[in-house]
C-alpha cells in the first residue's frame, strides 16, 4: 500500500503526455485531464494517509505537476499567445520560479518546488478553467490563473530565500 501514492503521481506522465498528443476536446484528452488533476489532488493526500510521505515521493510529485502543467501551457499557448499580458506573467512567473529552484539547488543541494497553499490554489485554478473553456473566454479564464501563479512563485522564492531548511511540504505565507 505504501507505494500506491507513487504510482498515482506515475500516472501523470503518460496523461500529460496524452495530453499532447490526443485531439483537443476528444473524450481521450479530457480522460487524460481528469487522470491528471484527480491523481495530483490524491497521491500527497493517500501518502499523508498511510505515512508513506517520501523524498522520492515528494521529487515525483514535483516532476509530474510541471509535466501535466507543462502540457497544459502547450496546449493553451494559443489563447495565451493573444494576450502579450498573459504571455508576460506566464514570462515572470517560470522565471521566478527557476529562481526559486536555483535558490533552493544553491542553498540545500537540490532542485525542488514546495506544496503551498497558493500552489495549490493555482492549480485547482488552472485545472477547474480548462474545461469552462467553450463558454467563457479562455484569456479571461486565464488572467486569474497566472495572476495566482505570480503571487505563487513570487511566495515560492521569498521562502526558497528564508527557509532554514528544506520543506517540500511548507504551507506558505
Amino acid at each position: 500500500m505504501a507505494v500506491l501514492p507513487d504510482l498515482l503521481t506515475l500516472c501523470r506522465f503518460p496523461g500529460a503526455l496524452g495530453l499532447l498528443c490526443l485531439p483537443a476536446g476528444s473524450a481521450g484528452f479530457w480522460g487524460c485531464y481528469l487522470l491528471c488533476g484527480m491523481t495530483d489532488l490524491l497521491d500527497g493526500w493517500l501518502a499523508r494517509r498511510l505515512h508513506s510521505e517520501s523524498d522520492l515521493g515528494a521529487r515525483l510529485d514535483s516532476t509530474a505537476d510541471l509535466c501535466f502543467t507543462l502540457a497544459v501551457f502547450i496546449r493553451l499557448w494559443p489563447a495565451l499567445a493573444a494576450s502579450r499580458t498573459l504571455v508576460a506573467c506566464c514570462a515572470v512567473t517560470a522565471l521566478l520560479r527557476l529562481s526559486a529552484s536555483a535558490v533552493v539547488k544553491a542553498r540545500f543541494g537540490r532542485f525542488g518546488s514546495l506544496h503551498t497553499r497558493a500552489n495549490k490554489i493555482t492549480g485547482a485554478l488552472l485545472f477547474v478553467s480548462l474545461p469552462l473553456y467553450r463558454n467563457v473566454r479562455l484569456s479571461l479564464l486565464l488572467a486569474p490563473v497566472c495572476l495566482a501563479a505570480l503571487v505563487s512563485a513570487v511566495e515560492e522564492l521569498y521562502l526558497s530565500f528564508t527557509a532554514s531548511r528544506w520543506d517540500p511540504d511548507q504551507p506558505g505565507l
